[in-house]
């Protein structure tokens, strides 16, 4: 009896045993996952043994991640096998199995399937349909991506240049999908329109700000930064909406502030002409960077001349190219065309309810130039 007793004690003890080691194995493969506070490991450990939580300091490195560094692990989490995602495109060695084609199809598996329920020929039909699939598939992205177009590659060299958010970097895709306002090229137009609204340490407090074509939102966010109270985004994309201007704002911390319209510029003016009090009302100041050739000026400029979001005291800004100044106008509305500026191979028209005396040739920005 005592012997049964005894060889039950050693049988339970090394049960025990086992599941502790059990435990353990489980505790360290799920640590071996990362970011174990999200995970709960503490409530894993046996009792006794010391947590592999990360320090304090690895924690505020965390904290100080860029958007970037945080859109890259969210897009590989997410579709890691997505041909057009972070994760893949920055690393060229991906392979997804097999001959896996554009489609994240693997071909080979597919054709051992199919071969189970159809006849040979029948196999070959459907085979030779998904590898046109896949050809027609790549043939699309290779010429978006030649258009800079949908390659969705991301880059964080956008910097907001003064008031609340500066020195914050914002996001953009590569290639010409956004063309977003070159830096110096953005501080010298905020320091003119500072300048003309008479406010110029930021701008003015209770003002609106209306940015077509926001694109990754760089000019109303610099504008959210300087002091304006609101800031509406229009941008047509979906895409540059969910993935650049949308992640941007709240980056910045203006997510309370902002509000982005996924519509069309020119279908957006059409509405606000239809529907009192559209979007709130007039603006006090409306940035327009189009893409050049893409747009319409004499487009924009009757549904901006004609528009309720265009008060007498608004503030408008026009960005075009040499080869279209011929289509800019003195006027906007009540406005005047008061300022002409050249940073470059961008022009600037600035209209406001001024004088309305048109300086015949655009001017080089004094700041640009290094006259300031």
């Amino acid at each position: 009896m005592a012997a049964s007793k005894v060889m039950c004690r050693h049988v339970l003890q090394g049960r025990s045993r086992a599941e502790d080691a059990d435990e353990d194995l489980e505790a360290s493969l799920l640590a071996d996952m990362g970011n174990e506070d999200d995970w709960g490991l503490e409530g894993l450990l046996p009792r006794g043994s010391s947590s592999s939580s990360a320090p304090r300091q690895q924690q505020q490195r965390q904290a100080r991640r860029s958007l970037l560094a945080e859109i890259e692990d969210e897009e590989a989490a997410a579709d890691g096998f997505e041909e057009g995602s972070l994760a893949a495109s920055n690393n060229a060695s991906v392979q997804w199995g097999g001959s896996a084609g554009f489609t994240g199809i693997d071909l080979e598996e597919q054709e051992d399937m199919l071969r189970r329920y159809f006849k040979p020929q029948e196999v070959q039909k459907l085979m030779k349909d998904q590898q046109e699939i896949d050809a027609s598939y790549s043939e699309l992205r290779r010429r978006a991506v030649g258009l800079g177009v949908s390659d969705h590659k991301l880059q964080q060299t956008l910097r907001i240049v003064a008031g609340t958010a500066a020195g914050k970097k914002l996001v953009s895709f590569r290639g010409s999908q956004t063309r977003p306002m070159m830096e110096k090229v953005r501080q010298a137009i905020f320091n003119m329109i500072q300048s003309q609204a008479g406010t110029f340490n930021s701008l003015p407090k209770r003002a609106r700000w209306l940015d077509l074509f926001a694109g990754t939102g760089s000019v109303g966010i610099e504008a959210l930064s300087r002091g304006v109270r609101e800031a509406h985004f229009v941008e047509m994309d979906p895409v540059v909406v969910n993935k650049i201007l949308s992640r941007n704002i709240t980056y910045c911390g203006f997510k309370g502030r902002a509000t982005c319209h996924t519509t069309k510029a020119e279908e957006f003016l059409r509405r606000a002409a239809a529907l009192p009090r559209f979007a709130g009302g007039a603006f006090d100041f409306i940035s327009v960077c189009p893409p050049y050739l893409l747009v319409s000026y004499p487009e924009l400029f009757d549904l901006l001349g004609e528009s309720p979001l265009v008060h007498a005291g608004s503030i408008v800004f026009v960005e075009y190219p040499k080869q279209l100044a011929h289509q800019v106008r003195d006027s906007v509305g009540p406005l005047q065309r008061v300022k002409d500026r050249k940073y470059g191979r961008t022009y600037v028209a600035v209209y406001a309810g001024g004088s309305g005396v048109v300086e015949e040739q655009p001017e080089e920005d004094p700041f640009l130039s290094g006259q300031l």
